[in-house]
């Protein structure tokens, strides 16, 4: 099997304004991509595909900005001295079966973008597992987001979206915790074994969610808390 690596400083694969290809994939036979910079980068570039790389020891591993309707699958991201993978103003994106660990800030994280789905992701040892900040209208489905050091998923300031089936235990801080969100779905995640203040399941700030199916037992600080919130069960 062939097996490109690349070690740069700069961005190790780049696409700039690029669209409907495989660019980050070799083929499919993936490469193996570390240096000092960012491992894969898709700048205004769509419906692209990243499939079966090795995203070692970058600044960030794979970074989107402005790109839409891209598939990110099957890569491995670690010992990323920032974050594993980050979305800025990316939507409908598809983030599928990737391995993210040990990397320093969050192994996932979505700002400002909308529509993304996430599903069957491992997102472990990380600062945070998944952080979500000023997105809307995202689906998280069956993520492994454990056995972090602060939050298995952490969202801030963001709206409607659908966080089902997920794994968020044994995390230092709180399994799953929400500040000034409103309309999400809370449904069938296992958030036990957590370790920080508000327990497995934490609601600040954050109105007209709805939560039904959880399994947040075996908390240190309780299953599931609600500070100022206006909640609507299932």
């Amino acid at each position: 099997m062939l097996l490109l690596i690349i070690l740069s400083l700069i961005p190790g694969i780049y696409c700039n304004s690029d669209s409907d290809k495989r660019c980050a994939s070799n083929g499919g036979i993936g490469n193996y991509v570390k240096g000092d910079g960012i491992g894969i980068s898709l700048v205004q570039s769509n419906n692209n595909s990243i499939l079966e790389n090795s995203v070692i020891s970058n600044r960030i591993g794979i970074y989107l900005v402005m790109s839409n309707n891209t598939t990110i699958a099957e890569n491995v991201v670690s010992k990323s001295r920032e974050y594993g993978l980050f979305l800025e103003g990316s939507n409908g994106n598809t983030i599928a079966r990737n391995s993210i660990y040990h990397n320093v800030y969050s192994g996932i994280s979505i700002w400002d973008s909308q529509d993304n789905l996430l599903r069957d992701n491992n997102a472990t040892y990380n600062s945070d597992g998944i952080s979500i900040w000023d997105s809307d209208s995202n689906n998280l489905s069956n993520n492994d987001a454990s056995y972090n050091y602060w939050w298995g998923i952490y969202q801030f300031r963001s709206d409607k979206n659908n966080l089902t089936g997920n794994n968020v235990s044994c995390n230092g801080e709180n399994g799953l915790i929400l500040y000034d969100s409103g309309g999400n779905t809370i449904r069938g995640n296992i958030a036990r074994n957590n370790l920080g203040i508000g327990g497995g399941i934490l609601f600040s700030n954050s109105s007209g969610n709805y939560v039904a199916g959880n399994n947040a037992t075996n908390n240190s600080y309780g299953g599931i808390q609600f500070y100022r919130p206006t909640i609507t069960p299932l």
